[in-house]
């Protein structure tokens, strides 16, 4: 299965993965608008494709235990056993270095 297929098949709510994050977080105490959210943007379909592929999300949020407001990408990729990392843990892993040294204008 491609990698879109797998976006696009968690978008609607297909599968067993799918299921299961859905259900994860209609079981929360979440408010019901911080669930509608969650499942209307990117969040829910970065994460479906993550566990569906072995990937790591990667993002600045922190998790934070007993959130309400606001499902945070951190919490659901602990409770679902999805890695999940910060920008510069990201960067570091990989050896990123940066030149920021000014060329001489020509």
């Amino acid at each position: 299965m491609s990698a879109s297929r797998g976006i696009l098949r968690a978008r609607r709510g297909g599968g067993h993965e799918a299921s299961r994050r859905r259900g994860w977080a209609n079981a929360q105490d979440f408010t019901s608008a911080a669930v509608s959210e969650f499942f209307s943007v990117a969040d829910y379909q970065l994460i479906a494709h993550a566990a569906a592929h072995g990937h790591t999300v990667v993002t600045h949020e922190q998790p934070q235990a007993g959130a309400k407001r606001r499902v945070l990408i951190p919490n659901v990729c602990l409770a679902l056993g999805v890695d999940f990392c910060n920008t510069f843990t990201m960067l570091r892993s990989h050896s990123v270095q940066l030149d920021l040294r000014l060329t001489p204008a020509s």
